[in-house]
């Protein structure tokens, strides 16, 4: 008696929260919608709306189909991250049926409509009558906030941070997926409907029009690119900066871009010179990988959760930075003892932004192709004089794979003295009203700074918030080569090539150095076009080759410097 019940009980309450469903809906005709695709129903605004209408059009005596509305009024942020290599069926609506035995014999039938992440057991819910399944490519994304959501799409999503428009299921068990897929049963569920990448390419006409117009000029530029977040302005050599240009500004040549690493001694500002104040230009996260503390596994594919985390290479989008990368490889060289060569291998075709299929025997394949440039600096290993000696117990074809700059003497004499470190005083002029032309004059003769350019490039980038001009020409200059003459890059090749030693001459410099140098050479370009010449032609002059081979043979030179000189010394008293 108690069973039956209960059983009517349940029947009156599905039959009224039906009723109450049906109360939120407009009446649509359901020849509109149909079972091939998700129906993008621009009349509701809530999952709940949409479920609610969905529900009152199958009801319908008429209705003989199963179909699955949604809204697109959410949106999700992040880069999609590829969980399988094929495409998921996945239930989106299921029809159930459950018999309520009554007294007297009677029998009442109650027909439930099980969406995507409602719970279904067949034993209390009642048979399947008919259900509606998608395919969809799966996809993770967490979002600047360090939400996750997983993504359902119908066509394949771009490698790129993007918007993503749609809507956003949150479930309270994902039973299906989870099954199939070990995904957590708290989660989010997101339909896409529309793609928006976050990457906007500007012209090289509009470009260069543009800081002619803001009169940005390369002292502007290269004051930008050294601002720290403290507040200060962290200098190096000409050369040192104007190569750092060229890195930022260099597009892809082979399907890669060029990579930079720099080795000195400890405590010659390599992290807060470089990766600091080049991580802070960058507003994505993360983009500085702090090798001490990490390991080679770190960087690369792991395998050790579902679904597999692509490594901290392939997560950067735009820029990545590894601080201490020879502390992995002496890690390494510890574990075994120091009989192991050849370490970091197994980046390479990260570096080279190579699609490749990885998996393990314990998790699904995935599809893992890194997006950024990296800098990766470092001290020596230990008891390793010279950056000849590194060539070995680092794997030579990773070294290869990247332009290799090595702190000399003087370099570090510079970066070590007054003129390493500037203050800043934008800030203070800008809260000083200049009375007199003369007033300005004095301050900037006083501090060294023109006020003028730092305030006129706080207002373009948003010295501290708004970076959305820099990310877009570093976007728009990372999509296209200038214009070089390749006999130009043979020669300056040739003349390098003649400049350095084994090993570094045939294992890291010459396998590659065709690559390095053109890359050289359009970073160069552009950073005379856009700040100097302001020329949109962005085709290569006598004066970015001369200045290529220039810098390019004083890192030829930087790189017999012996790490174990006493002068050193006298630079950090």
């Amino acid at each position: 008696m108690v069973k039956i019940i209960e059983d009517e009980e349940f029947a009156e309450r599905e039959k009224k929260r039906l009723e109450e469903e049906m109360q939120f809906c407009d009446e649509f005709e359901t020849s509109k919608y149909t079972q091939l695709e998700i129906n993008w129903d621009c009349n509701c605004k809530t999952w709940k709306s949409a479920r609610n209408t969905a529900i009152n059009m199958m009801v319908k005596p008429e209705n003989t189909k199963l179909f699955f509305i949604a809204h697109s009024n959410d949106t999700v942020t992040g880069r999609p991250q590829l969980i399988e290599n094929n495409k998921r069926k996945i239930v989106l609506v299921r029809k159930v049926e459950k018999n309520i035995k009554k007294d007297k014999g009677r029998d009442d039938t109650i027909i439930q409509y099980k969406f995507l992440g409602d719970l279904y057991d067949k034993r209390y819910d009642g048979r399947e009558m008919e259900l509606l399944a998608l395919d969809f490519w799966m996809y993770r994304v967490i979002t600047l906030g360090g939400k996750e959501y997983y993504i359902l799409s119908a066509v394949k999503l771009p490698n790129e941070v993007c918007d993503f428009k749609g809507m956003s299921i949150e479930l309270d068990d994902f039973a299906e997926m989870s099954r199939s897929m070990r995904i957590k049963s708290l989660t989010n569920v997101f339909l896409v409907k529309e793609v928006i990448p976050s990457v906007k390419i500007i012209s090289k006409k509009d470009m260069v029009e543009s800081t002619k117009e803001k009169d940005i000029c390369e002292k502007d530029w290269l004051d930008f690119l050294a601002y720290h977040p403290l507040g200060n302005f962290n200098r190096f050599p000409k050369p040192v900066e104007l190569l750092r240009s060229a890195f930022i500004l260099a597009g892809k040549n082979q399907g890669y871009p060029l990579h930079l690493g720099v080795m000195g001694i400890a405590g010659t500002k390599k992290t807060m010179g470089h990766l600091d104040t080049l991580g802070y230009k960058f507003s994505e996260e993360p983009n500085i990988c702090e090798g001490a503390n990490s390991r080679i596994k770190g960087l690369i594919p792991s395998f050790k959760e579902v679904p597999t985390n692509i490594g901290f290479l392939a997560k950067c989008e735009r820029i990545g930075l590894v601080d201490e990368i020879g502390k992995m490889v002496e890690f390494e060289m510890a574990k075994h003892q120091f009989q192991t060569n050849n370490t970091l291998g197994e980046l390479n075709f990260l570096l080279e932004h190579k699609k490749r299929s990885v998996s393990s025997g314990n998790s699904p394949e995935c599809q893992v192709q890194a997006t950024a440039k990296f800098m990766f600096v470092t001290n020596p290993l230990g008891k390793k004089s010279d950056i000849y000696s590194h060539v070995g117990p680092i794997d030579p074809t990773t070294m290869s794979r990247i332009l290799w700059w090595v702190q000399s003497e003087e370099e570090v004499k510079f970066v070590m003295s007054p003129e390493g470190i500037v203050e800043n005083h934008a800030e203070k002029f800008a809260t000083i009203p200049p009375y007199t032309c003369a007033r300005v004059i004095e301050r900037e003769e006083k501090c060294g700074i023109s006020c003028n350019s730092i305030v006129s490039l706080a207002k373009v980038w948003g010295e501290k918030r708004d970076r959305s001009y820099f990310l877009s020409l570093f976007d728009s200059c990372y999509s296209f080569l200038c214009e070089i003459d390749d006999l130009r890059v043979h020669k300056i090749v040739n003349v390098i090539t003649s400049l350095t030693k084994e090993p570094m001459k045939s294992s890291v410099w010459k396998p590659r150095a065709l690559h390095h140098t053109k890359l050289v050479i359009d970073g160069l370009c552009k950073h005379r076009c856009l700040f100097k010449d302001y020329d949109s032609s962005f085709k290569a002059n006598e004066e970015d080759y001369k200045l290529t081979e220039e810098i390019l043979t004083l890192m030829a030179k930087t790189w017999d410097t012996d790490f174990n000189i006493n002068s050193w010394k006298q630079h950090f008293n």
